[in-house]
């Protein structure tokens, strides 16, 4: 689907405006592309681009019985940098182009072999092996020196080594020969002895690797070509073909070897393998009798074939550029030399002298230089909106293949529309981007174009209301020479078109107005002179403003005053072959690509691996040397950072193969087009056939669009189409979508299509998981809860279907909302519809009962609906659901009637507890009175319904106190002694109760129970006494003291101890001193006091110190981790850097992505060992610093938390007068709570606090994510921060 056209042209004259006669050679320098040399006999020259000539050699100072006729071939050599003239004679003259000293070969070999003469001469492609041809047929293989190196027969009768061997599968005659019958196995081939003679030459031809070299030969009047490879050996020999004609030529890629080849009537150029058998051909626009074939080349890059030829009655000389697509061969290009001038010379570059390998060399005998160079283009309509059909154009010789990818897809060859004209066509031109209001059928739009023949001549079409194209009009270009000249065009408006006329550094812009009344006509109105070379020119979408690339990447501004301004902020750095101009957001933008894959965004480099863009109405879409699709938003937002989503992309194209950016492509697939408006996308294979794709992000695009102006059924039925989830029509927009419900179902108006939305609601909002991609720049809130996204749907759908439910037209989706709603409550409320149905059953309802219940058993498990309806104790709908199921009427129908024949509660408790809805069971069991007391006394006790049993039965009932006693039991059972004696005294069962209580330790609650059973005094004080040793046991001495109160015996010294015992100096201090005796204050709470107190200083003083060793400990193995990482990356930025050299299998290339490979722990043995690691402070363990991390913030909450402990004992002190102890314990506190706070920055570090997600630490830009080890996440989200310090009032101020 791509066109040929100029990108580049230059010319200038090598000599005067004398024609030149005879042979001229010419030799292109490989290393300085411009350098040109020739040889006009006797002369040896070299021409620069200036026009200045350099005379080298006199070629009759060195042969000086040489003739014109004897020169055979020219050719310069880079690495030695002379040029080499061969004469037929056998002469070898070599001239070094700086110094202009002349040698020839010192070999005496080749002095030997070459004397007879020369035929033919062939240089490989690196330079490096020249192999000779001399008259007696022998072939030499010389180094660039000229040194034997070995040499060949080339008349030998053998094949060659890969000679092909049979194996007895048959005659040709009993082969299959396709279409062309039988008949084909007796068809002769037929010779043409006159052809032979007339191709009786020799050549030479290397293949574009310089692995293999073919020799062109004539025997018996039959033209031959055997295949030999770099050492000299014969490899193949060709087959016998009728009419071959000696112009053999390599394409550099390697597959086939061309050549021309007369038939009687047709003349083609044919193609051969490497083996020697025929590979196909291509016919030629011309009869073999009347033009002469001089020349076959392929350009550097194997795209292009050049046939250069001339017309022996007219004496015109052209060259017609071929290319092959889809297996048809393309007339692309059709050069006819101006002025009845002939070509001297013709030349290629190679890939390595040329960006794309696309550039020619013409020397005319009028001393004429051009140098063109080509570039593939897709001649296409260009605009955004929706009148533009996506029309591309195909030049095939005169033909004109055009297809509007809008309405159909054509695959290569074939097209939707051919035109034929008279002359070969070189160039089309689509018409202006008008707006949309703008655009008429039948007038010149943006698919209208122009095709420009060679001899100047133009066709306008355009596009008619019925999607075909009429020719507008026929009309001659007078002032256009030659119509390859002019290298630019642009159809600016309906009535304008600029055209560009360049030259190495000036260029000529042409401002055309366009007629079309009475006929078509084209004149030029301005003409203007640049000193800038103009390569490419493209229009604003939507303005009359051209935008002028030059060759150095620079854009001009160019409006309708004339006047061009520079584009200093959207200028390239370089030349891009394309580049395109659009305006986002009132701001210009220019996308180009160049030669080398480099896509720049203004004057910024985006990428290096882009192959084809093309810019949507929306989207940014590429297409990468991955074989990937990348699409992006066209916002500045998006476009400003296209660069980091470009590299986030390539790191995470192994494992992100589902995003909606990214989309993998077979290998060598380039963008077409893209249908505005729509997600279609034309993508070309290497092959030539096309494929049609819809990204799922333009998919996205195009459903919220319809989405916003509610037109719910295309976007439904886009949906469809491409299986996106149709969730997105509520979580588009839910506020929208709930407001504008009734318009949904309106717009839907199937039953069918609504079950299908209903069916496929989830809870998940699709915005933010699946298509978060295409969702991420746009802020939505929602009123609803998405928590409740399901039932809020559900009711509003089953709110609006049920106005408009006609005849039951919309009972299935109804009963779809309530299936969807989950419950058993809604089940039931659908099976009472379909009930409903069934009694007011006629003719005029669309969905019946019978066809109602089918649809609502194939979405719900038919035994879950027949225990619904059995749970509804209506067995008329349980037969009849039992009726549509595959259940055996002898197991449900006694069943049945055995229920029928039971008292009703009973009946419903039987069928609750059938289906296990036990707390409703419970309430029809209770309601069958005290006859069932034993049966609901072991059903509670099954299903441990205590507390519901109780709630449901009077206190004064016997099943009361039975129930309340078998609850005491069980929570006894499950050690809730509190619970369990409050239900004992409900049953009436005190003693038990009381054993409870002094389980439970509730000694207030056991001495109150002790006292109501009236036990003795002495029984009731050894009770308190026995509480109180299990409260201290407990550590509960705050009772326990309250308890010693109740003790009659008990005397001060007993309280005093127990408040030390518990650490109560407080409340010790205040016995103390209510009693004033000297004894409790010297013996008992002094030396309690200051042993508490020292044994506080040694805590404090501990725990600095413990701090300061792991702090230091932290410090030292994060930096030996740090070290470790630059030494790890260091290694694989080494070996990045040979990454090409190994498979994507290789255990090399992944070797670094293995180190990181998660352990997932699964066995509870292998978690309680990897935990243990986790905490494991041993010096160089691999979790050490987390352990660290852990114990630091223990130890630092420890210390914060003995403040309420120094607190009570320094007020203690304070009152006992020990001011030195109080001071010591208070400040040493103090100072340590000062101190460990200044280091929380770096143990805490903010890398820790990042969840375990490096995204998120990229969007906070982190600039060392890699330092966040696996085992930071393991952390529980307190422990990564620093402890948080309350404010509390501990100290003793002013003392």
């Amino acid at each position: 689907m791509r066109n040929l056209v100029v990108s580049g042209r230059s010319d200038h004259r090598l000599w005067g405006d004398t024609r030149v006669g005879g042979r001229l050679c010419a030799a292109l320098s490989a290393e300085c592309p411009h350098q040109l040399f020739t040889c006009q006999f006797p002369y040896l020259l070299r021409h620069d681009d200036d026009g200045v000539q350099h005379e080298l050699l006199n070629v009759l100072d060195q042969v000086p019985d040489a003739t014109e006729d004897q020169i055979l071939d020219l050719f310069f050599l880079s690495v030695h940098r002379t040029l080499n003239l061969i004469l037929k004679s056998g002469e070898i003259i070599s001239v070094e182009v700086d110094t202009k000293s002349v040698t020839f070969p010192e070999d005496e070999n080749v002095q030997d072999y070459c004397h007879l003469g020369i035929k033919a001469v062939g240089v490989s492609p690196e330079q490096e092996i020249i192999v000779i041809l001399t008259e007696d047929d022998k072939i030499l293989l010389v180094l660039s020196l000229f040194d034997l190196v070995t040499t060949a027969d080339l008349l030998s009768e053998s094949f060659g080594e890969g000679e092909f061997m049979t194996v007895g599968w048959g005659k040709k005659e009993t082969q299959f020969h396709g279409s062309e019958g039988k008949q084909a196995a007796k068809k002769k081939l037929e010779f043409d002895a006159q052809v032979a003679i007339q191709a009786s030459t020799r050549n030479i031809t290397w293949r574009g690797d310089g692995a293999y070299f073919a020799v062109g030969y004539v025997v018996n009047s039959q033209s031959y070509f055997k295949v030999f490879n770099r050492e000299g050996i014969l490899q193949y020999t060709s087959e016998k073909q009728p009419g071959l004609e000696c112009k053999f030529t390599w394409r550099p890629s390697g597959n086939l070897i061309a050549t021309t080849q007369v038939f009687p009537h047709k003349y083609v150029v044919a193609f051969f393998e490497k083996n020697g058998l025929k590979h196909g051909e291509l016919l030629l626009p011309f009869d073999y009798e009347h033009v002469a074939v001089e020349s076959l080349l392929w350009s550097g890059d194997s795209e292009v074939l050049s046939v250069h030829f001339t017309n022996n009655q007219t004496g015109d000389s052209r060259i017609l550029l071929y290319t092959i697509s889809n297996y048809h061969w393309y007339l692309k290009q059709s050069l006819l030399i101006p002025n009845k001038s002939q070509l001297l010379a013709v030349k290629w570059e190679d890939v390595l002298s040329n960006n794309n390998g696309k550039c020619i060399h013409l020397v005319l005998d009028t001393g004429l230089h051009e140098k063109i160079e080509w570039v593939w283009c897709v001649d296409q309509s260009n605009a955004k909106n929706q009148s533009d059909d996506s029309v591309v154009g195909v030049i095939d010789g005169n033909q004109i293949l055009i297809t509007s990818f809008r309405h159909s897809v054509v695959p290569p060859p074939m097209s939707a529309n051919v035109f034929q004209c008279n002359i070969a066509i070189n160039r089309l031109l689509f018409g202006p981007i008008l707006e949309e209001s703008h655009a008429k059928p039948s007038s010149i739009d943006s698919n209208s174009f122009c095709a420009f023949m060679e001899d100047g001549s133009c066709c306008m079409f355009a596009k008619e209301d019925n999607n075909k194209f009429k020719l507008i009009g026929t009309t001659s270009l007078d002032f256009m020479k030659n119509a390859y000249a002019l290298n630019n065009m642009l159809w600016l408006s309906k009535g304008c078109m600029l055209w560009v006329k360049s030259n190495a550094t000036t260029s000529t812009l042409f401002t055309i107005d366009v007629t079309y009344e009475p006929e078509l006509s084209m004149s030029v109105s301005t003409k203007t002179e640049l000193n800038e070379n103009i390569i490419g020119i493209r229009a604003i979408p939507g303005e009359k403003l051209a935008i002028l690339q030059t060759s150095s990447g620079k854009l001009l501004h160019y409006g309708l005053l004339d006047k061009f301004e520079p584009l200093e902020d959207v200028s390239f750095p370089e030349f891009c072959h394309r580049f395109d101009i659009c305006r986002i957001e009132d701001k210009l933008f220019a996308f180009g690509l160049t030669a080398r894959n480099r896509l720049y965004i203004n004057n910024v480099k985006i990428a290096n691996n882009i192959t084809s863009y093309s810019v949507h109405s929306d989207f940014l879409m590429l297409t990468t040397l991955q074989h990937q699709l990348l699409t992006f938003p066209l916002t500045i937002h998006d476009l400003n950072n296209l660069q980091y989503n470009l590299f986030a992309n390539r790191k995470l194209d192994q494992n992100d193969s589902t995003s909606l950016m990214n989309r993998k492509l077979e290998r060598g697939s380039v963008l077409v087009t893209v249908i505005p408006c729509e997600s279609r996308t034309v993508l070309q294979l290497p092959r030539g056939n096309l494929e049609i794709i819809q990204p799922r992000v333009l998919s996205l695009k195009i459903i919220g669009n319809y989405l916003d102006r509610k037109d719910y059924r295309l976007a439904f039925d886009l949906m469809r189409k491409q299986r996106i989830n149709l969730n997105l029509i509520y979580d588009h927009n839910p506020d929208e979508f709930l407001e504008n419900v009734a318009v949904f179902i309106n717009a839907i108006d199937n039953p069918s299509r609504l079950s299908l939305f209903t069916s496929e609601l989830d809870e998940q909002d699709v915005t933010k998981t699946m298509y978060a991609g295409a969702y991420k720049n746009v802020e939505r809130s929602a009123k609803v809860n998405m928590n409740m996204k399901i039932k809020t749907v559900c009711e509003r759908m089953r709110h609006s279907l049920e106005q408009v439910n006609e005849n039951n037209k919309f009972l299935l989706p109804i009963l779809t909302t309530y299936v969807k709603s989950n419950a058993v409550e809604d089940l039931e409320i659908a099976l009472t519809k379909i009930k409903s149905v069934k009694n007011n059953e006629n003719d005029t309802n669309v969905v019946s009962a019978n066809d109602a219940l089918k649809y609502l058993l194939y979405m719900v498990n038919v035994d879950e609906l027949y225990n619904i309806a059995l749970g509804q104790y209506d067995f008329e709908m349980v037969m009849f659901v039992a009726d549509k199921s595959q259940k055996d009427p002898k197991e449900y129908v006694p069943y049945i009637n055995e229920l029928k024949s039971m008292e009703e509660n009973y009946r419903k408790y039987y069928i609750d507890n059938d289906l296990k809805r036990y707390d409703t069971a419970l309430k029809h069991l209770i309601a069958c009175g005290p006859e069932r007391s034993a049966e609901l006394l072991t059903f509670v006790k099954q299903h441990c319904l205590y507390s519901k049993a109780i709630c449901q039965i009077p206190n004064d009932d016997d099943r009361y106190k039975r129930i309340a006693e078998e609850f005491g039991n069980f929570l006894v059972s499950k050690r809730h002694y509190t619970e369990a004696g409050m239900m004992y005294l409900r049953s009436s069962h005190a003693e038990k109760a009381l054993e409870c209580f002094i389980e439970a330790l509730d000694w207030q609650s056991s001495i109150t129970i002790a006292i109501e059973l009236k036990q003795a005094n002495e029984d009731i004080l050894l009770l308190k006494r026995q509480l109180l040793s299990r409260l201290k046991e407990a550590g509960r001495y705050s009772e326990a003291i309250s308890l010693i109160r109740e003790c009659e015996d008990a005397t001060v010294e007993e309280f005093i101890k127990c408040a030390l015992e518990g650490k109560l100096f407080k409340t010790a201090m205040n016995i103390c001193q209510r009693h004033q005796n000297p004894h409790f204050m010297d013996n008992l709470m002094k030396p309690a006091v200051i042993e508490q107190c020292n044994t506080l200083l040694a805590t404090i003083n501990q725990n600095q110190t413990q701090f300061e060793q792991q702090k230091d400990r932290l410090l030292v193995v994060r930096q030996n981790k740090a070290a470790k990482l630059i030494a790890a990356e260091n290694c694989d930025g080494n070996l990045a850097m040979d990454c090409d050299l190994y498979s994507d299998t290789s255990s090399i290339a992944g070797s670094s992505s293995s180190r990181t490979s998660g352990r997932t722990f699964r066995s509870s043995k292998n978690r309680r060992k990897h935990e243990r690691k986790l905490v494991s402070l041993k010096e160089g363990s691999r979790f050490e610093d987390i352990a660290l991390v852990r114990a630091l913030h223990a130890l630092v909450c420890a210390t914060f938390n003995l403040r309420h402990d120094v607190s009570e004992i320094t007020y203690v002190l304070h009152w006992m007068c020990l001011d030195s102890e109080m001071k010591q314990l208070q400040e040493t506190l103090d100072n340590n709570l000062n101190y460990i706070p200044k280091y929380f920055d770096s143990i805490w570090i903010p890398e820790l606090n990042i969840e375990a997600n490096k995204t998120l630490a990229s969007e906070l830009k982190i600039q060392d994510v890699t330092t966040i080890t696996d085992a930071s996440f393991s952390l529980e989200p307190h422990i990564r921060i620093p402890p948080v310090i309350q404010d509390v009032k501990w100290k003793l101020e002013y003392i």
